[in-house]
């Protein structure tokens, strides 16, 4: 979710606050009023507005898993959305901890941003790996699902061999155990200090950069060139592409639908279902996702000096409620544009209180079966009728349709 934001500590202004004079009194005032406006920002921002999403996707992320559990249908596109769905609810926990207790509460109840300034020691060796890795997995997931998508979409004919549930598991394997190994650096590139300015002050951690810190060779080109170009930028565009091959061969298979007799106005196979949400998951994918991208690349170029700290935080404070926005609203998509995750919902909500859901498909199988029960009986009827009467031309091709 980015780097680490930068603020300036109590302790820097403590420390020239003895050699500030009383001319200067109302430029130190301003001072501790911007460090107030940020822990202010930051409260509203990471504690109630990213706090809320984190807390309703995880609720919505963990009814997908059960709902999605039940539906019947297609095994492996089920499997994945399950995986992304705990993938997303990794990355929420992880953001509800770093964003919304330790940089949005803690600093706003202490008055101070001694909190932040801890976090900003802990959470580049802690919190920031482990979101790395979650962030990882959740990417290359949902291409994962974009590519599951175009094969059964666009290659139907090696579908039944490429897209089954085992090379499915294999591949989500995979997934999880590439974000591990690519983002264990990152646990070592920092290390911890306690130190103390002077005797009168507690001692407090500062974070050192290590041998392979992100501004050495190796984090140069480990953080921002391989990171960049894995995470960032090769997912974005493979998505771009898939997700467009996988529009077009939707909208040119419902119109050789339509040139089909009988079939216009039909309900769209749940085959088809499944490719439309996937594409409405990816795009609100990139949708979110972008703004992060372009700050991360950005941000190498620009806003490097310390004038521009406020500046940053509040961009990457916008980047990360988008990509929390991304991680939350999966389950909306499902309630609102697949029939059967509203009917499992419904069912599970009612079995959960002690009511039983009438089930309207089954419903309707058996008024369908008793009205074909009835015009086999009236065809009977008439097949015998004619017997009856002699009309014996009629009965051999009147007895085929009686099984169908």
């Amino acid at each position: 979710m980015g780097d680490t934001t930068e603020t300036n500590s109590t302790r820097q202004w403590s420390a020239v606050a003895g050699n500030v004079s009383i001319a200067n009194l109302t430029m130190f005032e301003q001072a501790e009023a911007c460090i107030s406006q940020d822990v202010a920002f930051n409260f509203y921002m990471n504690f109630v507005i990213i706090g809320s999403l984190c807390i309703c996707g995880l609720v919505g992320n963990t009814l997908s898993i059960v709902v999605l559990h039940r539906d019947p249908n297609n095994k492996v596109a089920i499997f994945l959305l399950q995986s992304l769905a705990v993938a997303d609810n990794l990355l929420l926990f992880f953001a509800l901890i770093a964003l919304s207790f330790w940089m949005g509460l803690m600093p706003y109840l202490n008055g101070s941003d001694r909190w932040t300034q801890m976090a900003e020691v802990y959470l580049p060796i802690v919190i920031d790996p482990m979101g790395a890795m979650t962030q990882t997995a959740m990417v290359w997931l949902t291409v994962l699902l974009a590519l599951n998508r175009f094969i059964a979409v666009c290659k139907p004919f090696k579908a039944s061999m490429l897209c089954t549930l085992r090379r499915a598991k294999i591949q989500v394997v995979s997934v999880v155990v590439f974000a591990v190994v690519f983002n264990f650096p990152r646990f070592f590139q920092y290390r911890t200090k306690w130190t103390c300015h002077n005797g009168t002050e507690p001692l407090h951690p500062e974070l050192y950069d290590s041998a392979i810190g992100p501004d050495t060779t190796f984090g140069i080109v480990y953080t921002n060139a391989l990171y960049t170009i894995l995470v960032l930028l090769l997912p974005l565009l493979l998505l771009v592409g898939l997700n467009t091959q996988l529009v077009r061969e939707i909208r040119a298979s419902r119109r050789r639908a339509s040139l089909v007799p009988g079939r216009h106005g039909m309900t769209v196979p749940s085959e088809d279902n499944i490719s439309v949400i996937m594409i409405i998951i990816i795009v609100v994918f990139i949708i979110c996702q972008t703004p992060d991208r372009l700050y991360q690349i950005l941000s190498v170029v620009m806003f490097k000096s310390p004038q521009c700290n406020t500046v940053r935080s509040k961009v990457q404070a916008f980047c990360n409620l988008f990509i929390i926005v991304n991680s939350s609203t999966n389950f909306v998509i499902y309630y609102l544009f697949r029939r059967s995750f509203r009917k499992i919902l419904k069912q599970r909500i009612c079995a959960f209180h002690g009511f039983r859901f009438p089930d309207h498909e089954l419903t309707e199988r058996r008024s369908s079966t008793l009205l074909r029960s009835s015009i086999s009986d009236s065809h009977i009827y008439k097949v015998a009728t004619n017997i009856h009467n002699g009309n014996s031309g009629v009965t051999c091709s009147s007895l085929l349709t009686l099984g169908k």
